[in-house]
């Protein structure tokens, strides 16, 4: 959408800017940070044409407004989560595997926040998907935790739609895509602590975030549900 617009803003206000506007913004208050989040539209496009099966080159924004005050909050909040968890942190500025999730994260909520042609689009009927796709996805995810990865991968793993393989997880395994993945870097952490020294300096923190867990209280409770004890006293034995 392109043209010569203005707008006023004030505290707490969601507005999606996109490249070619030519708008101005009055602020209701003078005294206001204003917190920008930047997404190429290659991402986008990527992301949309994933979940939906849509062209990329089809995704238009046709609005410049959340859909609604509830989903004006839900951007705001991730976007707080996305800075107070990962940008605050030094540590895992740097780290490729947070910070492919939290671009993701990003897109993916755009995409639901503000209108736009993905919201419509077709999305491919559900194919059966035997127990040996589901285990290649399965494979491909236990060989690539270390590294980003998306539901999207793993479906062109195992050479089947994302939504047939989201059906085979449930289907065959009572779980989804993404909470295997979660499982597979969970186990991961586990033994590098069992391994771990931590007379080197090495913490709990830096394994977790290591395998892409961000959230040192929530990494703690599923590890114990996991292990039955807490991470720390795994280092420490």
């Amino acid at each position: 959408m392109t043209g010569s617009l203005r707008s006023r803003t004030g505290p707490g206000g969601v507005r999606l800017v996109l490249p070619d506007d030519s708008e101005e913004f009055d602020f209701v208050d003078v005294d206001v940070d204003v917190v920008a989040v930047r997404l190429p539209r290659g991402l986008l496009e990527d992301v949309a044409a994933a979940r939906t099966g849509m062209r990329p080159a089809d995704l238009r924004f046709d609005g410049f407004l959340p859909m609604s005050a509830r989903l004006a909050r839900h951007w705001v909040h991730t976007v707080s989560y996305v800075r107070d968890t990962v940008l605050s942190d030094p540590a895992l500025q740097g780290n490729t595997l947070i910070a492919e999730q939290a671009r993701h994260l990003l897109a993916a909520t755009a995409l639901a926040v503000f209108p736009n042609t993905s919201l419509d689009a077709y999305r491919p009927h559900d194919d059966a998907v035997t127990p040996r796709a589901v285990r290649r996805a399965m494979a491909y995810a236990d060989s690539h935790a270390d590294r980003p990865l998306t539901i999207d991968d793993l479906a062109a793993a195992a050479g089947v739609t994302r939504r047939a393989l989201q059906a085979g997880f449930r289907r065959h395994h009572d779980t989804t895509p993404m909470r295997y993945v979660r499982r597979v870097r969970l186990a991961r952490a586990h033994a590098d602590l069992v391994a771990g020294d931590p007379t080197t300096g090495l913490t709990v923190a830096a394994v977790a975030a290591r395998w892409g867990f961000t959230h040192p209280g929530r990494f703690a409770i599923d590890y114990r549900a996991a292990y039955g004890t807490a991470p720390g006293r795994t280092l420490r034995t």
